[in-house]
């Protein structure tokens, strides 16, 4: 068994479909903690269809890792946490996936970062990518499909960092656990 957040677990249930999540995996304790992100909301976007299939024009590359929404952080819980917007509030410097760390007190030493894009409570998109916690032994720089059609430039270079691949192994197989329990991963190298 793993360490987890049960408010988190609620979260995710509650979810809708397109709903993006910031990640670590920790494993030593192992643990994994994640927090809902809505990326449209400091647009004034909502997710209908045009959004989810990214043919709005203010809504496009939602996987982008620097999508305006995101790089401000503005955290979408369904539960309150009694320490407010802990996310989008998290020190100068800090990035997402750094300041869930911090906030489930885990050694960057032993934590890895990731995102997720829910589905539905069975089926979730699953990247394996932080520049900022996965920059250790085994790990590796590669292209991002995302970052390069936000970025809407020719001549792009790798520039995300992906867990090294036992650890997203490691990953899969506890999201497949309770209580998670998310039995379809689509994996991205992305």
């Amino acid at each position: 068994m793993y360490a987890y957040n049960p408010i988190e677990i609620g979260d995710f249930k509650k979810a809708l479909p397109g709903q993006w999540f910031i990640g670590v995996m920790s494993v030593l304790p192992l643990a994994i903690y994640f927090s809902p992100v809505n990326i449209f909301k400091a647009r004034g976007l909502n997710l209908d269809e045009y959004v989810l299939n990214n043919r709005s024009p203010r809504g496009m590359n939602r996987y982008a890792s620097g999508a305006p929404g995101e790089r401000s952080g503005v955290m979408t819980s369904f539960e309150t946490y009694a320490e407010g917007n802990w996310l989008a509030d998290r020190a100068v410097g800090k990035t997402h996936h750094t300041a869930v760390m911090m906030r489930n007190d885990l050694s960057e030493q032993y934590s890895y970062g990731f995102s997720l894009i829910k589905l539905n409570d069975n089926f979730v998109q699953l990247k394996f990518s932080s520049t900022s916690l996965n920059t250790k032994e085994g790990a590796y720089v590669s292209h991002s499909f995302s970052r390069a059609t936000h970025s809407n430039k020719s001549g792009f270079h790798p520039g995300t960092t992906l867990m090294p691949e036992d650890m997203q192994t490691q990953l899969m197989v506890l999201l497949r656990s309770p209580p998670y329990s998310i039995l379809h991963i689509a994996a991205s190298q992305d």
